[in-house]
């Protein structure tokens, strides 16, 4: 190894440090933003601008001025460029484990490199008495300049638009390269010796930047708004409460008799419960896609655990985001991934066990030094705590917050004392775990204790999670969001024990499992109202839009529940209502209709048919004795598959495949989806 090519070496790892600490002010502003603490972003911002500092005066008088004397240029491009590029990917291995973002961020990486390297290419050149101005001696000018605005775009895509094959990044990079191309014409006429001057200048206004957003966030001016058109909305706060798993006989305002909701019934006392609605599905993916998109389960088309929503349809996050509304997700459940399409719209989306990737080496350090919002091993209480600190907050903003709970979904392990000790052996235990090892097994439910054992774990889950909205509602009350809030309150489906001979979800449409509790509480609204008449969980996406007047979106079979809010529909026909895309056992598909329901194996062919009045258990099939309403159902599921079709091909949607990698397989086994 030459003396010039470690010496080069040498440079270009320093001058690595040099953009990586630029890079990390930018990551603790995000990061404070993030955790919602000024107090942070502000102490990393100052701790990077004061390390950038002094990392700028090591580069300048002990590292560059002795090496750049005597280094030749050809050698210290290409070692530049390696050293800056290997420290730079180094310094954040979460690139490693990330697809398209953190190969994008690697390229990032590599071109700052680049730039770095052909910089001290013309700065050599130049020290050297080149005798005139070539083209890669201009190419080298003109990169170390970019450098810092390329990180400014990838740290705008990433932070303030989440999304880096989007039109709005896309113009961000467009400008950045006519920004760029301006320099290079500036560049032609600046002397070598102001040259080096405007490149540290350059750099320091950058970490600049990152200080004035520290500040910024510190007195409560939020990168949220970034984008948002308007003033006030007509409904400042939307709150999205989802528990999953949630049988509608299992909240005591919607009929229950063996648990007590008291907390779940504070929001029923004050808003309209509908105790007819029916979900798009007996699962978690399609029955929350329906829910964020207004779509029946043939509409969105996620019918499998590795379909995607399609980014050709408007969710209801993104219909906030748009009217400048801050967007934020706390989910519980591993199957609502984001790459699954459910955090479009969100500004900020969380998962547990699925942590949002870096954004870049600052978010690296401050991860280190304070915890995500939801950890690997976030339980329902911590769901609670990030919920009631971010509203907290936030009070004083627009926001769309959706509050997601995965209890009382298997396993079932409620605290001890939740649960009815009179069904719970010793040897039984507190936690009841079925994955899908166990599940073509039920020989551990033979016994008939066994079964009122799971079923009180199963309550357990009930009462937990309704102290834990109960704790949550309190927040609301004590920042007094609660008042003037719009709070939906839904579930996506049911969960059977026995009541068709099965146990869990995803297998059948029978009620039990697609008839689920949502209660809507509209702003100031204070005293109880019940709707009884049918309606459909892909109702809810409308009916939002409307009370918060955003702009509605084609939903060709939801319809909004405004007026059923203040008693206004009046002798409206009824429509059918679709449900279909079970997980497990035959593909089933279901319509509602006239007081009917009729559902159909596509797998088998095998039809029933419940009067759903004098039969609400659907005990005793009429299909044999009504053939005739057998018939008009077929063509209605039949009308309803060939409109969907047709509609998806005029809006150009389509599905797209995800590959699930190993860990999200054991998170969706060890949930009993896969």
């Amino acid at each position: 190894m030459s003396p010039d090519f470690r010496r080069s070496l040498v440079l270009g790892c320093a001058a690595g440090l040099f953009v990586g600490s630029v890079d990390a002010a930018t990551g603790f502003v995000s990061a404070g933003s993030r955790f919602q603490s000024p107090a942070f972003a502000a102490t990393g911002v100052v701790a990077i601008v004061l390390l950038t500092t002094l990392t700028v005066v090591l580069l300048r008088w002990l590292v560059l001025a002795p090496l750049l004397r005597r280094a030749s240029p050809e050698a210290l491009s290409i070692a530049t460029v390696m050293g800056t590029s290997a420290t730079l990917v180094i310094l954040d291995p979460g690139s490693f484990h990330q697809s398209v973002a953190g190969l994008f961020e690697i390229i990032l990486k590599l071109c700052a490199g680049v730039a770095v390297g052909a910089g001290a290419y013309s700065l050599a050149l130049h020290d050297a008495q080149a005798p005139n101005l070539t083209a890669s001696r201009l190419v080298g000018r003109m990169l170390p300049l970019a450098t810092p605005l390329a990180l400014v775009a990838a740290w705008f895509g990433f932070v303030a638009i989440d999304d880096v094959t989007s039109a709005s990044f896309l113009l961000i990079a467009l400008g950045t390269v006519v920004a760029v191309a301006l320099l290079a014409r500036i560049c032609m006429h600046v002397t070598p010796r102001r040259w080096g001057a405007a490149v540290l200048a350059t750099f320091s206004l950058f970490v600049a930047a990152g200080a004035v957003g520290g500040f910024a966030i510190s007195h409560n001016t939020s990168l949220d708004l970034i984008g948002s058109r308007g003033g006030p909305h007509p409904v400042r706060r939307v709150i999205l409460l989802t528990v999953d798993t949630l049988r509608r006989d299992a909240v005591s305002s919607f009929g229950s008799t063996t648990v007590s909701t008291p907390n779940i019934d504070r929001i029923a006392a004050d808003g309209c419960s509908f105790h007819n609605v029916f979900s798009s599905s007996s699962w978690t993916l399609p029955a929350f896609a329906s829910m964020m998109t207004g779509f029946t389960t043939r509409g969105h088309g996620v019918v499998m655990s590795t379909a995607a929503l399609p980014d050709t349809l408007t969710t209801l996050a993104e219909s906030f985001r748009a009217r400048g509304y801050t967007t934020h997700a706390l989910v519980a459940n591993a199957m609502l991934a984001p790459h699954r399409g459910f955090a479009q719209g969100f500004r900020r989306y969380y998962l547990p066990a699925q942590p949002i990737s870096p954004v870049c080496l600052g978010e690296v350090f401050a991860r280190r030094l304070r915890s995500e919002p939801l950890a690997e091993a976030t339980a329902t209480r911590d769901i609670t705590d990030a919920a009631i600190a971010w509203t907290t907050a936030h009070r004083d903003r627009d926001f769309f917050l959706w509050v997601h709970y995965l209890d009382p979904h298997l396993p079932y392990s409620p605290p001890p004392e939740r649960v009815d000790k009179m069904n719970v052996h010793d040897e039984m235990g507190f936690t009841l775990d079925l994955n899908s090892a166990t599940r073509p097994s039920m020989d551990i439910f033979g016994d008939p204790e066994r079964r009122v054992w799971a079923r009180s774990l199963y309550d357990g889950e009930v009462r937990y999670v309704d102290v834990e909205i109960g704790r949550f509602l309190d927040a609301l009350h004590a920042t007094g969001i609660y008042d003037d809030a719009l709070i939906v309150f839904a579930v996506d489906h049911g969960e059977e024990f026995w009541d068709h001979d099965g146990f869990e979800h995803g297998h059948t449409l029978y009620n039990e499992l697609v008839g689920v509790p949502v209660i809507i509480k509209a702003p100031r609204s204070h005293g109880a109202r019940v709707v009884n008449d049918p309606v459909a969980i892909y109702d809810i996406m409308p009916t939002v839009l409307e009370l918060c007047d955003l702009p509605p979106v084609a939903t060709p079979r939801a319809r909004s529940l405004v007026p059923d809010l203040s008693g206004d529909r009046r002798g409206e026909a009824t429509r059918p209502i679709f449900a279909s895309g079970t997980l497990f056992r035959s593909n089933f598909e279901s319509v509602v209709f006239d007081g009917w329901k009729y559902i159909r194996s596509a797998t088998t062919g095998r039809e029933e048919l419940f009067r759903l009045a004098d039969d609400p258990q659907e005990r005793a099939s009429l299909a044999r004795e009504r053939p005739d309403i057998v018939k008009h159902a077929r063509a209605l599921l039949d009308e309803h598959a060939r409109s969907t079709e047709a509609f998806r091909a005029a809006r150009g949607i389509s599905n797209r495949e995800i590959k699930l990698d190993p860990e999200e397989i054991e998170r969706l086994r060890a949930l009993g989806y896969l």
